[in-house]
């Protein structure tokens, strides 16, 4: 660890380039978030499933967990902290070797516990005993920390911070602040910011751009334009003006760079199926329709779409309106018209029952008349046998 005379902290480094600069990986022992949160505050939430956080000056925004961005390096600048306290004197370096015995002065109190030299020579310091001659100066004590000009140094061994036993050259029990600032003109892969300058933004360079961890848990700094939806390209977030978010209207556009609808797609859909709410309770002023007299005014036709070039099977909107208006839709900006074919299910079953009835009623009027048929042929048979039997008669009186 180096303390440079610009006031920079280094870990794992000899040359600091940011207030706190950690060459390597450190933690922040998960725990509840400060009660009293300031800008630049940084902390792993035990409350929310060990969410690394930021506090932005106004809410707790989360670093992207599920849906982030491929995480970066990790950052190095950390705001300035407040001056800690000073540091405990270091050990009692050895006793340096006897220095020539002056006179013997006079012996001075006892102090507590402390160990009795040997006659003549001057005894070792006791605690808060009076100050015996001065002996030689013994060898400078060891100490985990050197110095370089104006600058302090630690090169060995991990820095805890509310931790006795760190894992990581800088390992934090409990959540960090970084103050907001403007981003460093000369970043380099592994600086960490909060910018004041975008929304007090947790922010980390990965070489060749600030990132930007994602508030609502996404990360990463978006793709494409305004509204087109962000995707995965190669690691990358990028964006389509095939794919589009219309957040005024609620609206996803697919093909289209102007949805007219909660979903609009120009282009074919493939699904294996649809599911559409039909509850009663979600319906008021219902009423039967007449599916045949609405089948016979439709009609049915095959075209050659213009801008895919095959023929399909429909019908053409306008004459729908004439005869079914409210399944016709009319987009406000290019004025095409478009069908609800799904509203030609009702029509086609109430034609397809209608259909049915006038067949049974059709069955029942040939039984009817097969029944009248048989009948017939049985008196005509009758007739036909009254005939023979009245020939018969009239040959025999006529002797023949």
């Amino acid at each position: 660890m180096r303390i440079t005379a610009a006031g920079n902290v280094g870990i794992g480094t000899s040359s600091p380039a940011r207030k706190l600069h950690v060459a390597g990986p450190m933690r922040l022992d998960s725990a509840a978030l400060p009660g009293t949160p300031a800008a630049g505050d940084i902390a792993i939430d035990s409350g929310d499933a060990n969410k690394l956080k930021w506090y932005d000056g106004s809410a707790w925004q989360i670093a992207g967990g599920s849906g982030s961005g491929t995480t970066g390096a990790t950052g190095a600048t950390g705001a300035t902290g407040i001056t800690g306290a000073t540091g405990a004197t270091g050990a009692t370096g050895a006793t340096g070797s006897d220095g020539a015995q002056g006179f013997t002065g006079a012996t001075g109190a006892t102090g507590a516990d402390g160990a009795q030299g040997l006659a003549g020579a001057t005894g070792a310091t006791g605690n808060n005993g009076a100050q015996g001659l001065t002996g030689a100066t013994g060898a400078t004590g060891a100490s985990p920390w050197s110095l370089s000009g104006a600058d302090a140094y630690y090169t060995a061994g991990n820095i805890g911070a509310g931790t006795s036993s760190p894992a990581r050259q800088l390992h934090v029990a409990g959540p960090i602040r970084v103050n907001a600032t403007a981003l460093p003109g000369t970043p380099a892969a592994g600086d960490v910011a909060i910018d004041s300058a975008d929304s007090n933004k947790l922010k980390w360079y990965d070489g060749s751009a600030w990132q930007t961890a994602g508030g609502g848990g996404g990360s990463g700094t978006p793709g494409g334009s305004t509204t087109q939806v962000q995707f995965n390209n190669s690691g990358a977030f990028a964006g389509s003006a095939n794919l589009v978010w219309d957040n005024t209207n609620g609206r996803l556009g697919v093909n289209t760079s102007a949805p007219a609808e909660a979903v609009h797609v120009v282009g074919n859909v493939r699904a294996d199926g649809y599911i559409t709410s039909s509850d009663r309770r979600l319906k008021s002023e219902i009423q039967d329709i007449d599916g045949l007299e609405f089948i016979r005014k439709v009609r049915g036709v095959r075209y050659l779409r213009n801008a895919t070039h095959m023929y399909e099977y429909g019908v053409i909107a306008q004459e729908v309106e004439t005869v079914a208006p409210d399944l016709v839709s009319t987009d406000p900006v290019t004025g095409l018209k478009a069908v609800n074919y799904q509203g030609f299910i009702a029509p086609l079953l109430d034609a397809a029952k209608r259909t049915d009835q006038q067949c049974v009623r059709v069955e029942r009027s040939l039984a009817s008349l097969g029944d009248e048929n048989r009948r017939m042929r049985e008196e005509l048979e009758a007739i036909k046998a009254e005939l023979e039997a009245m020939r018969t008669l009239i040959r025999e009186k006529s002797g023949r």
